[in-house]
């Protein structure tokens, strides 16, 4: 009996498959919905909608810390950079629980000009690192280390922290490592975000390193590090200390 029901459940499932429909897309229509000012709010909608949007508001606006100054995007470098670069590369030897060599950041991940003088919210931390990308360390070889610096160079300058170097045609010379000359024998523990880790922005070289990651979105991390400074009564602060620089 039991054997009789096997089969007739097998013969069923061929007779299901032999019957499947495949479809084919022939064709799309488009259809335009004008939106215009004249539109009447939908009260059952915005009631729906207020909590979750006044909680999100609340959220956005809560102070974290405080800045001395307005902290501006630049290449070669800015204050924004630096900031951001000295912070990861701190939060990553923290969470990693070792020295991190280097932190590089691509200046196309920080998404606002400047963070302003004075209140830094969370909102202005979302603004600036919009996308969930996370912290990632590895160890490289000083070869490629060597090679992330010309793009670099050849970018007009990234965020970064541990490392210094000149920008001579196109092309990066004097790096230093800590204070020392970039030993392309060596190998250096850097600390970045998956998208640049994962080969993007032209850094394929990365791909084949195995990653360290932590499950820590950037800026979330950053939220955090800016509230661990205002625990402390320390208010933001960075310069420019000619970590990168364009020479003629």
């Amino acid at each position: 009996m039991k054997a009789y029901i096997r089969l007739v459940g097998i013969s069923m499932l061929l007779l299901l498959g032999a019957c499947t429909t495949h479809y084919h897309l022939t064709g799309t229509n488009y259809y335009g919905y004008q939106i215009y000012k004249g539109l009447h709010n939908s009260e059952s909608a915005e009631k729906l909608i207020t909590p979750y949007r006044d909680s999100l508001t609340n959220k956005m606006n809560t102070v974290i810390g405080t800045s001395d100054t307005i902290l501006i995007k630049e290449q070669p470098e800015g204050t924004l950079g630096n900031f951001c670069a000295d912070a990861f590369r701190e939060i990553a030897a923290s969470v990693a629980a070792k020295s991190i060599d280097v932190c590089i950041m691509n200046a196309g991940g920080l998404r606002v000009p400047s963070l302003p003088k004075g209140n830094i919210t969370v909102g202005n931390i979302y603004e600036l690192l919009p996308f969930d990308n996370q912290l990632v360390v590895m160890e490289i070889s000083g070869i490629d280390l060597m090679t992330i610096c010309n793009k670099i160079a050849k970018r007009g300058g990234w965020p970064v922290s541990g490392l210094r170097m000149k920008i001579h045609n196109g092309q990066a010379i004097d790096v230093t490592i800590n204070g020392q000359l970039l030993n392309p024998n060596s190998n250096y523990v850097i600390a970045t975000n998956d998208y640049i880790a994962n080969g993007g922005d032209d850094m394929d070289m990365l791909k084949n390193y195995q990653q360290q990651t932590f499950n820590i979105l950037l800026r979330e991390a950053l939220v955090e590090y800016i509230r661990s400074l205002n625990s402390m009564q320390k208010s933001i602060y960075a310069k420019k200390d000619q970590r990168i620089i364009n020479e003629p």
